[in-house]
């Protein structure tokens, strides 16, 4: 991913904001590591996800530099901005992955309760 960030260089302007992303995603990869057993399974889809919308980015931003040099057009390099724009920034460096998530129907604990339509299944399975 950074060989892709150094060819797309300073012509495409989202190779910044992935370039931070970059670094956010080996942090959360560390902080990953760090996570107990049940939790980091529980904690790798998300990881994964970032990794791939990182990866991606990347790609975009490789490709667009090499479109701008090779042909003089930038389509290419908006693409990466919009796609940058959508799923890297504001996202923090560890996407969630270490904190419980809060809603509105939340228990006690934090953990979301269960649908209503699932209310009544579990004593009936016991």
């Amino acid at each position: 991913m950074r060989e892709a960030i150094d060819n797309a260089g300073e012509a495409v302007p989202a190779a910044r904001l992935v370039s931070q992303s970059i670094d956010d995603l080996a942090t959360a990869i560390t902080a990953w590591k760090a996570l107990d057993g049940d939790i980091a399974e529980a904690r790798l889809y998300p990881l994964a996800q970032f990794m791939a919308e990182v990866y991606a980015a990347a790609l975009l931003c490789e490709q667009a530099e090499w479109e701008l040099r090779e042909y003089g057009d930038d389509r290419k390099s908006l693409v990466a901005a919009l796609y940058a724009e959508r799923y890297l920034k504001d996202r923090g460096p560890l996407r969630g992955m270490t904190r419980r998530r809060a809603s509105r129907s939340s228990t006690s604990s934090g953990w979301p309760q269960a649908p209503w339509w699932t209310a009544g299944r579990a004593k009936r399975l016991q």
